[in-house]
């Protein structure tokens, strides 16, 4: 006998939480069991496992969660008498959650067994649970983790351009305050050991005295530091005027408290800030009274042109002193922001480096220009006449030279 249609309509139902007592409760219209449907229905069905039968209809099979949630309470239904106990719900049933999918399985062993490996292939592919997560905590799908792994991607790659941006805007920077002379309206100049210290203290009571003037600030020159306020591109600017103006016009009591306040230009190098590691200021800070010298092995500049920024100057002079460096010669490089030239020296000599009455250079000078017999320029050997009045005759390449080192 075929089965009421009311038992497919409650087996398609998404009533999960409740399946256990559907199965029992749509189903008390079914036939009594034939003589061997009772056998086997008498036959105990171990906990956790599906009873099968051939003549009875298709079971459902559910996946078993993780954490187990309450099971419902499922309805019984006594059996009427004379008639063979009706068919138990599966025990599974009762461990389901809502949204867990149900596999169909008929009572044929191998389709079960297909489902069953159906159901495994599906788990296997699924992302592994973590353990570190609260109960119940969604684990994110392949999908969802691609994506964010994408976004992480595309920020840094962000952060990075950034950051390129930033630096080149830095090194445009440097080269037009390097191109660009400074000036400004002097205020005060100190000179002597603690020149810095005290041109601080007077900033300080210029901007305490005089609200107007609190942009003054602080620069070094060769023998001292100076006292300035503005910012300027030369005299005729009329913004440095307006402000030299205001300056002298400033009052102190019944008095000018800056009558012989003046434009002065700086330099570029005021604006070279503390020297680096291999830098020849630090020489001179060492010893800033004697007269030094050192040999000079190669340059790099624009030579009066705009062809060459001064940061790839910078750079290349650093990167070629790095190099003597690391071969063991006492290298050091300076950079001249006012002529955009910057020097690769090797040693530091006294006063008897060169006797100009016998044209001999000492043992030490002579030994490092024998080992650097070229003078480079621009990272190139530059080829001068042998002879200088025949420009056009036989060249050789330029030799090194002793240059002074200056106080800065």
């Amino acid at each position: 006998m075929a089965h009421k249609p009311i038992c497919r309509r409650i087996f398609r139902s998404g009533a999960v939480a409740s399946l256990g007592a559907a199965l029992v409760a749509g189903c008390d219209s079914t036939p009594a069991a034939t003589p061997s449907a009772d056998a086997a229905a008498k036959t105990a069905v171990p906990t956790g496992t599906s009873a099968t039968s051939t003549t009875g209809p298709k079971r459902l099979e559910a996946k078993r969660p993780s954490a187990p949630a309450p099971a419902p309470a499922a309805a019984s239904t006594a059996p009427a008498a004379g008639t063979t106990a009706a068919k138990q719900p599966d025990a599974t049933s009762g461990l389901m959650n809502p949204g867990d999918e149900v596999e169909g399985v008929s009572g044929n062993d191998s389709a079960r067994a297909a489902a069953r490996t159906k159901a495994a292939s599906r788990a296997a592919a699924a992302p592994p649970a973590d353990v570190s997560a609260a109960p119940g905590a969604r684990v994110p799908s392949a999908a969802e983790r691609a994506a964010a792994a994408r976004m992480a991607a595309d920020n840094d790659a962000k952060r990075r351009a950034e950051a390129a941006a930033t630096a080149e805007r830095t090194a445009k920077q440097n080269d037009v305050d390097a191109e660009r002379a400074s000036w400004g309206v002097l205020l005060a100049t100190v000179t002597g050991a603690e020149s810095r210290a005290n041109a601080m203290s007077i900033r300080e009571q210029v901007i305490r005295r005089y609200p107007a003037l609190k942009d003054a600030y602080v620069r070094s020159i060769p023998h001292g530091s100076v006292v300035l306020v503005g910012r300027f591109e030369g005299v005729q600017d009329p913004a440095a005027q307006a402000k030299l103006k205001a300056v002298k016009e400033t009052m102190d009591g019944n008095v000018r408290a800056f009558p012989r306040a003046m434009l002065t230009r700086l330099g570029a190098n005021a604006a070279q800030g503390p020297p680096g590691p291999n830098d020849l200021r630090i020489v001179r800070q060492t010893r800033p009274t004697q007269t030094l010298y050192t040999l000079q092995v190669a340059v790099w500049s624009a030579f009066g042109t705009d062809e060459v920024k001064m940061s790839d100057i910078k750079r290349s002079a650093e990167n070629y002193c790095r190099q003597l460096r690391s071969e063991g010669n006492e290298a050091y490089y300076f950079h001249d922001f006012d002529t955009k030239t910057s020097t690769v020296t090797i040693g530091v000599f006294g006063t008897d480096a060169y006797d100009s009455k016998s044209t001999l250079y000492a043992p030490e000078v002579d030994a490092v220009m024998r080992k650097f017999p070229k003078h480079l320029v621009n990272g190139e050997e530059l080829l001068v006449p042998l002879d200088p009045a025949k420009p056009q005759g036989k060249t050789m390449p330029q030799a090194p030279r002793l240059v002074e080192i200056p106080q800065f």
